[in-house]
């Protein structure tokens, strides 16, 4: 089609006040990338986030509408903010807004990307008002071509991850689509989803607020993991592990904070570290350029990756907070049911180094998996409660849709279909059977002991408010 107008819209993310979830309002990454490819193509583009004004679901569904109306755009783009393990699945949410748009405007066409439509593509085209075109995978390498053939049903479909309904059939793309080389894609343009305006939402409480300067954003160094995680769903998110080149990177964070003043950023990388040799380069760069920022990694670090070098390095770079995703205190179920490569035994000298660098340290925790004993949930608690940690996190596993150890779940019966994964609170409920414990006692841990575990000691009590702004998420 001719360059037209195209509205960008981030869905709410749904939360559970019960189980202590607090909304995340994280930058939107990858539609800022679209942003840029589309005006490279002469489209003009608006964007609307609605987490960053919501009060109620009506009155967000209500702005929405009224944002329709106003923008007259010629095809709405609905994606998440990243394609990420971080944010709930969105199905229900997804399906409102889609019946809002429908409901003022039948015939403009709907194209719906990002996480929860690249794990459950046929679910929306089961619904009464269903998108046009729906894309498993990163959309930014085909959106172009996507927009190009909205009238061509058959051009549609020979685009890899597009997912479309052709003369009452419902065509699914057999493979998620990626971007192979991510040094092709533009900088993120930071103008229609204005900064300032994610300043204001710091998400106060919750584990990636920026302590340092409210002046912050996230930015990506890279995509993907080869690490095999067996509870994991970024192998099928995002495929295998890429990098962008070093003065790509660097050229991102010089605009960053020489043009947009920014002076604390979160690395939104699943695996930063995978490639060590490489994390090396880009911290040693930060610091002999110098450039001089406060950072962490929001979707958390390697443990596996990390040692006493690398933590030297990472601290001089600016790097104050680690997130450290142990998982589990119970060796036999970090080998043989997440194949997650850590040892407990290198843990607690990792702690200790990390300690000495003065870093903050935020441990991650699940329990609730399958064949885990009470024993070894409890084994996990006796870890969580080494004093290292500034802060821990319990998580209760949820089984994520196409994963290896999703599909052990369904192949041995453990899954209760009454609790469908898409509504679940993720990571704060269970839908699994277990033999010697329940739902109940893992909730217990989520809550009451990790209350105990993090709020009995004033002083740590009061650290943990100064790093998220005054209070904490669960």
């Amino acid at each position: 089609m001719k360059a037209g107008k195209i509205l960008i819209i981030i869905p709410y993310e749904d939360v559970d006040r019960k189980l202590n979830v607090l909304r995340k309002v994280i930058y939107p990454l990858e539609p800022a990338i679209v942003v840029s490819i589309l005006r490279e193509h002469g489209f003009l583009v608006e964007g609307v986030d609605l987490n960053l004004n919501f009060q109620n679901e009506d009155q967000i569904l209500t702005l929405l509408q009224k944002t329709i109306l106003r923008s007259n755009s010629d095809i709405v783009l609905i994606m998440s903010q990243h394609l990420t393990f971080l944010i709930k699945d969105q199905y229900e949410i997804l399906t409102k807004i889609i019946a809002s748009i429908r409901r003022i405007s039948a015939a403009l066409p709907i194209i719906l990307a990002g996480t929860t439509p690249s794990l459950y593509p046929e679910k929306f085209f089961k619904q009464r008002f269903q998108p046009d075109i729906l894309f498993r995978g990163e959309i930014e390498n085909r959106i172009i071509p996507i927009i190009n053939s909205l009238e061509d049903t058959n051009m549609l479909k020979t685009i890899k991850g597009v997912c479309i309904r052709d003369k009452g059939r419902i065509h699914i793309s057999g493979e998620s689509n990626f971007v192979e080389d991510i040094n092709s894609l533009p900088i993120a343009d930071r103008q229609i989803f204005p900064l300032d305006q994610y300043f204001k939402h710091p998400e106060t409480g919750n584990l990636r607020y920026p302590e340092k300067s409210r002046k912050f954003t996230q930015i990506a160094a890279t995509r993907g993991c080869n690490t095999g995680c067996s509870f994991c769903k970024v192998k099928y998110l995002r495929a295998r592990y890429r990098r962008r080149e070093l003065n790509h990177i660097i050229e991102e964070i010089k605009f960053l904070i020489n043009k947009k003043g920014i002076e604390e950023i979160h690395f939104l990388d699943e695996n930063l570290l995978l490639n060590k040799p490489k994390a090396v380069k880009l911290f040693q760069r930060i610091i002999d350029e110098p450039i001089k920022f406060h950072w962490f990694c929001g979707g958390g670090m390697a443990v596996y990756m990390l040692d006493r070098d690398i933590l030297k390095l990472m601290k001089l770079s600016g790097c104050y907070r680690l997130h450290l995703a142990i998982e589990s205190g119970s060796q036999r179920i970090l080998d043989k049911i997440m194949k997650k490569p850590i040892k407990l035994t290198e843990v607690l000298q990792l702690l200790n180094y990390a300690k000495e660098l003065d870093f903050e340290i935020i441990g991650y925790f699940m329990i609730g998996l399958p064949t885990e004993t009470r024993a070894e949930v409890l084994k996990t608690v006796a870890l969580a409660k080494n004093k290292a940690f500034d802060y821990v996190v319990f998580s209760i596993y949820t089984p994520e849709k196409n994963t290896e150890l999703y599909n052990y779940c369904i192949n041995n019966n453990l899954l209760d279909n009454d609790k469908p994964l898409y509504r679940l609170s993720k990571r704060a409920a269970s839908n699994l059977r277990f033999k010697d414990y329940d739902e109940k006692f893992l909730i217990s841990i989520r809550n009451d002991v990790w209350k105990q575990i993090n709020f009995a000691e004033p002083k740590r009590k009061e650290k943990i408010k100064r790093m998220f702004g005054g209070i904490a998420d669960g």
